[in-house]
């Protein structure tokens, strides 16, 4: 059936480049649904298989191994895609899923603004395919201006004001500890932030924002920039003193 929250019309571009995940990894379901579509005997004989329980591996290696999406899928078995009945669209291709990002800003600093960091993802699978983040790069080649749909969800992080608070911000994760740093800046409470990144060069995005707070520890842990892989775990041994000096004054962690 036809999802409420598509609009009453789209063209069928629309809906395949706005609406359908194409690009997922497609579920044991999707396989249940093209079976009964497959004419030619060995793409039948091969959807029975991937169906069936002794198929699971076989499924595994074929599919979520290698990260195939599902329009490659369609393009490997021919009968399937040229028989597919579209009544069936929305049972087994599922629509886009909201992503969710963290807020890096606080609101009493930026009250008429929200900013994030977000790692634009692009890897390469097993087979030597290059993969994309949907929405990462969808946002990185936004021009300046642009308009996107958005909604914003109440935290879940409650932080004391009367204790020190050490954080452990590995990447984009320091996002929510940036807003938590903003709202608590040079005022009398300590802060201790792990930052693990590969490169200070590459990846230090708040450096020089950081280094003017008075009241933060910023402890960085750079992991390609040496011979030797350091990882924010290694700094927190490190600073053992530091960190226990902090618990022992009722330090959130």
């Amino acid at each position: 059936s036809r999802p409420a929250q598509l609009p009453k019309s789209l063209t069928v571009r629309d809906l395949l480049s706005e609406h359908l995940d194409i690009a997922s990894i497609p579920s044991r379901l999707f396989f249940e649904i093209c079976a009964n579509f497959a004419v030619d005997e060995l793409e039948k004989e091969k959807f029975d298989e991937f169906i069936s329980l002794l198929g699971r591996e076989e499924l595994y290696s074929y599919v979520s191994r290698p990260r195939r999406t599902i329009l490659e899928v369609l393009g490997d078995f021919h009968s399937v895609r040229a028989n597919l009945d579209m009544r069936y669209l929305f049972d087994f291709i599922p629509l886009i899923r909201p992503r969710g990002f963290s807020i890096a800003s606080a609101q009493c600093v930026h009250q008429d603004r929200l900013e994030i960091c977000m790692a634009v993802v692009r890897f390469r699978t097993i087979m030597k395919k290059e993969r994309i983040g949907l929405c990462s790069n969808y946002l990185a080649k936004l021009p300046l201006n642009s308009r996107v749909k958005l909604f914003a969800e109440p935290g879940s992080f409650k932080f004391p004001t009367d204790r020190p608070i050490i954080m452990v911000g590995p990447g984009t994760g320091c996002a929510p500890f940036r807003s938590l740093i903003q709202s608590r800046a040079n005022t009398a409470q300590q802060l201790i932030l792990f930052f693990g990144c590969r490169g200070e060069h590459s990846d230090y995005f708040f450096k020089t924002e950081w280094e003017d707070i008075t009241n933060l520890h910023v402890i960085t842990a750079f992991s390609r920039d040496q011979d030797r892989k350091i990882y924010v775990q290694h700094r927190i041994v490190e600073h053992g003193a530091l960190v226990w000096g902090a618990l022992e004054q009722g330090a959130v962690f």
